[in-house]
């Protein structure tokens, strides 16, 4: 009987791949002009992505190496083309904002977030989101961000005084966290100092168990993903990280309500952080649901603070590794600040030009974002390759970005 079952799902694969070739025949004759991997039969790459984030970037550096800046991999049935030339990158950027597949996976954190939304959300939503994010608007949170780097230095003074390495990243992106909620969403929270626990460990984590979930394809329908412990463990955190943005959200209304019921309350005229300039356009007409507002608020959350603790990161790696430019970072801090231990200004920052030369190439070398994927929906032309397209909205091939540091 089990033989039985096996002949018939072989023939069913069988049957399936003909269809699927016969009808996708010119992303076959595209496929034959990209240097690449055919992969296994039906499978394609994925094998080589089940660990994850490793995986993914493993797959994509190798490709670039072996084959160049531009070329294939098939996962299962799909042609993804990986590009590092900074001209191609901006040819994509330029005409493809419709996301990739695999971005579907994240939103089961951020919904229909500014990061995954769709082409036609994406461009109306992001009209409303930008205006939180000039540089008047940052640099009024200037004091907030030196209260809460304070007691990071503290935490990290305490602990380099024992004999032992230790990992900075948690204590970076529990500051980064505190920062994010003290600023944008104007709620005070003390992660450093231990306060809800449970949502900084989710946090530090679900980005990673997303990627996971990406390459482990046997979980991509619902069903395999809802009845398995590792769909059920990150629904769960995923809820419980829901949950205090919800609340948080639902305080902040009642504030901006009694706000607007006051005759005095200067509404759009005055630039608002990114939590009360959403929950004002909202309550002014503009169509974002509640969910959508919870979404943006976990997207904003969850992307700010992971590629910012990660960027401090790196930086303090590289200044570890790298003596002479560690030397010459302290140098022009002694410079501006002398023995002085006051706390730093708008100005000073404005000074120290090598240690913002340093951050910025620390982020060349080791990207927040390493890797971008886009779906195709109109001509492209990629030096020296024939044109692609997509028919009828169809789906026709991916695209995968590598940031050129990381080859």
């Amino acid at each position: 009987m089990f033989l039985i079952f096996l002949a018939i799902t072989f023939i069913l694969f069988i049957v399936f791949d003909t269809i699927f070739r016969f009808q996708n025949r010119k992303l076959s004759l595209l496929a034959k002009q990209v240097p690449g991997p055919w992969g296994l039969p039906f499978l394609g790459m994925w094998y080589t992505v089940i660990d994850g984030p490793k995986g993914f970037l493993r797959l994509t550096s190798n490709l670039v190496k072996k084959y160049g800046n531009i070329c294939r991999a098939w996962m299962g049935y799909s042609l993804y083309l990986v590009v590092s030339k900074p001209e191609d990158i901006e040819a994509i950027l330029t005409n493809s904002v419709e996301k990739d597949y695999y971005l579907k996976f994240t939103s089961i954190f951020a919904g229909d977030g500014l990061f995954i939304a769709p082409a036609q959300i994406w461009k109306h939503r992001r009209k409303l989101i930008n205006p939180t994010f000039n540089t008047k608007i940052v640099n009024s949170f200037h004091e907030k961000m030196v209260a809460k780097s304070n007691v990071l230095c503290k935490k990290l003074e305490t602990r380099t005084s024992e004999d032992n390495y230790f990992d900075c990243y948690d204590s970076l992106f529990a500051c980064t966290l505190d920062i994010l909620f003290e600023t944008n969403l104007d709620f005070s929270v003390d992660f450093q100092n231990g306060q809800l626990p449970y949502y900084l460990k989710y946090m530090k984590r679900i980005t990673r168990l997303v990627v996971l979930w990406m390459g482990k394809f046997w979980l991509h329908t619902n069903i395999t993903f809802n009845h398995s412990n590792f769909g059920k463990k990150l629904m769960q955190e995923t809820q419980y990280m829901k949950r205090i943005s919800a609340n948080i959200i639902q305080e902040k209304t009642v504030e901006i309500r009694k706000k607007m019921s006051d005759e005095n309350y200067t509404g759009n005229k005055v630039q608002k952080p990114f939590l009360e300039h959403i929950i004002y356009a909202k309550e002014s007409g503009f169509p974002i649901s509640e969910t959508s507002v919870v979404n943006e608020v976990d997207t904003m959350i969850i992307a700010g603070s992971d590629t910012s603790a990660y960027v401090m990161s790196f930086a303090l790696m590289t200044l570890g590794v790298l003596q002479d430019i560690q030397d010459k970072v302290h140098e022009e801090i002694i410079s501006v600040f002398g023995n002085s231990d006051r706390e730093c200004t708008l100005d000073d920052i404005k000074s120290m030009q090598y240690l913002e030369m340093v951050i910025k190439e620390t982020m060349r070398l080791f990207a927040p974002t390493p890797l971008l994927a886009r779906k195709v929906t109109t001509d492209v032309q990629l030096r020296k390759l024939s044109q692609f397209k997509t028919s009828k909205n169809k789906q026709l091939t991916e695209l995968i970005i590598e940031i050129p540091c990381i080859v």
